[in-house]
């Protein structure tokens, strides 16, 4: 189960220097941010409450890799995105309506509704703020309102980059596809190979439910990718040999 823990003094002001929302702030600002912050740990499968609180909480991952979902009416799973640390989510949407009608940078058709669960895929843990204190935020810190924009504005471009590779890719260019965008947001250098280890597994379905295909067709495209020997994998890791052919295959 997850764990619920006040922040020590001081103890997140590294970390919020560096969180692309909370960046070109004052001191004072992060002092008073580590005062609200609340940490949240967790381990692969635990559920982080994104909307069903009366109040609701804005979440950012400090450490780890979180799933957004939607389940269907049958409950199939669909795998919205996947973030890491810096990454904020919730129901950002009602965070930033205030600003929307004060200054109509911000619509209210942001990415962090359309998943209505978030779910870990690994041990972590995020910040937890409470979701009035980021209106409070956005109504005095423009630039908090500009952050905003710009990160929102990045997931939606990466979003419409995977939908256009779903549309109109094969199977294995939806994997080859997938595989490039962890690589490029989650790799680093595997000292065995020489590759980019993927720094984190997706399990077979939940890549299947991330490109929507079936978990036998993921399978089989990992497969051939390892045969033209352009990833490595394993049940411990991933790593990627050749990142430029494998982007020219998606």
């Amino acid at each position: 189960m997850s764990t619920d823990t006040q922040a020590r003094d001081g103890s997140y002001i590294w970390f919020m220097r560096e969180i692309p929302i909370f960046r070109e702030q004052t001191e004072s600002f992060y002092h008073s941010a580590d005062l609200r912050a609340r940490l949240l740990e967790f381990k692969r499968g635990d559920p982080v409450d994104v909307r069903r609180s009366a109040s609701g909480n804005i979440y950012i991952v400090v450490e780890g890799q979180i799933k957004l979902r939607s389940l269907t009416e049958n409950g199939k799973e669909i795998i919205i995105d996947v973030l890491g640390s810096g990454d904020a989510f919730g129901p950002i949407d009602r965070a930033v309506r205030i600003g929307n009608e004060d200054s109509g940078t911000i619509s209210e058709s942001t990415i962090g509704e359309t998943a209505s669960e978030a779910v870990a895929l690994s041990e972590g843990s995020v910040l937890k703020f409470p979701l009035d204190y980021f209106k409070d935020l956005i109504q005095r810190r423009p630039t908090v309102v500009f952050n905003l924009t710009r990160v929102l504005g990045t997931r939606q471009r990466r979003l419409e980059i995977r939908l256009r590779r779903l549309l109109f890719r094969t199977s294995l260019g939806k994997v080859a596809g997938l595989l490039t965008e962890l690589a490029e947001r989650y790799g680093e250098p595997d000292p065995d190979s020489g590759g980019i280890l993927i720094s984190f597994r997706l399990r077979h379905q939940e890549m299947a439910s991330i490109i929507g295909t079936k978990r036998e067709t993921v399978s089989e495209s990992l497969a051939e990718l390892e045969l033209r020997e352009l990833i490595v994998s394993s049940r411990s890791k991933l790593v990627v040999l050749k990142p430029e052919e494998l982007d020219r295959i998606a």
